[in-house]
């Protein structure tokens, strides 16, 4: 895959909708929430706006991935720490777009 010189990010992002829950590093539960895309290297999460987690933040995100063969559907389990780099304004002012980074670059094997 060839990248444009101005993109800067070193894993390719797909659009996938993935139930997420995110927690602290204490355990508690902060939200229940689902992807709107997914890289190796992290991912963009739709959250209340009411639910923001403050930038720099460092949380634990359980991700439930799509998974399918010819024969079988399923969801594969993957979790990561990460920490949170930017909220994006939503259209709907409810909710804004959260990116975060993971701690460590995963192989999530992800294909267009």
């Amino acid at each position: 895959m060839t990248r444009s010189p101005s993109e800067r990010r070193a894993h390719r992002r797909f659009d996938l909708a993935c139930p997420v829950v995110v927690t602290d590093n204490a355990g508690n539960k902060l939200l229940d929430t689902k992807t709107l895309n997914l890289s190796d290297g992290g991912a963009l999460l739709t959250v209340p706006t009411k639910q923001t987690i403050g930038l720099g933040q460092y949380v634990h995100v359980d991700v439930r991935l799509p998974r399918s063969t010819p024969n079988t559907f399923m969801f594969e389990n993957i979790s990561s720490d990460a920490s949170i780099l930017r909220h994006e304004p939503m259209k709907e002012h409810s909710s804004v777009a959260t990116a975060l980074t993971f701690t460590k670059p995963m192989k999530l094997s992800l294909e267009a």
